[in-house]
């Protein structure tokens, strides 16, 4: 990638700036396409309605308490729900999303360490954390590539440089990414495309 966009690896602050662009990419197309998924157990706290998420969540995908989904509510209701002095019976059923955290009503009255289970789609490790932004292990082995071309793409653009190196790179980034859509649908099974997870570990 360097030797396309001209680069010597001397030239730290230019190389550290291309890494960071790296982790952009990488991150947008984990939260896009759902790359990679997790679950956690959440800590109900006796009397306190806020609930800590995890740090590497970039979208809650549920969250179950035994067999109950709970569901997510707006500001409006949540308001509505709390101006009413809801109290409900546990297990609490309704959440609403801050941005490291959830509230959660009715408030819960007792604690529990795993009180529920909350499936999330989870950020991957960053190149500047140490992660696998290079070799990106979220991401089918088969579309790598998507990365750098999407890198060279916006460099190009960024530079104004809306020659060969931009047109080649754009191209190629939006037929590895229109293959990478279908390959993710087929993967969760999608519409009529249904496979045995297994098959991709």
């Amino acid at each position: 990638m360097l030797a396309r966009l001209s680069l010597s690896s001397t030239d730290t602050a230019r190389v550290t700036s291309i890494n960071t662009l790296i982790d952009q990419v990488y991150l947008r197309l984990a939260g896009k396409y759902r790359l990679k998924k997790a679950t956690s157990s959440l800590t109900f706290t006796a009397g306190t309605a806020t609930v800590t998420l995890p740090s590497d969540l970039m979208e809650i995908l549920s969250i179950q308490r035994g067999t109950r989904t709970m569901q997510p509510i707006d500001e409006d209701r949540f308001a509505q729900l709390v101006g009413q002095e809801y109290q409900g019976v546990d297990p609490v059923s309704y959440y609403r999303v801050d941005l490291t955290t959830i509230r959660v009503v009715p408030t819960p009255q007792t604690t529990n360490a795993a009180a529920a289970t909350l499936h999330y789609v989870q950020a991957p490790t960053t190149l500047a954390s140490g992660g696998d932004a290079a070799s990106p292990a979220s991401l089918p082995t088969q579309f790598h590539d998507l990365i750098g071309e999407l890198v060279v793409a916006q460099v190009a653009m960024d530079e104004e440089e809306f020659g060969g190196h931009m047109a080649a790179a754009s191209a190629t980034a939006n037929r590895l990414e229109a293959e990478l859509a279908l390959h993710m649908n087929v993967r969760e099974g999608a519409g009529t495309h249904r496979v045995l997870s297994a098959r991709y570990g």
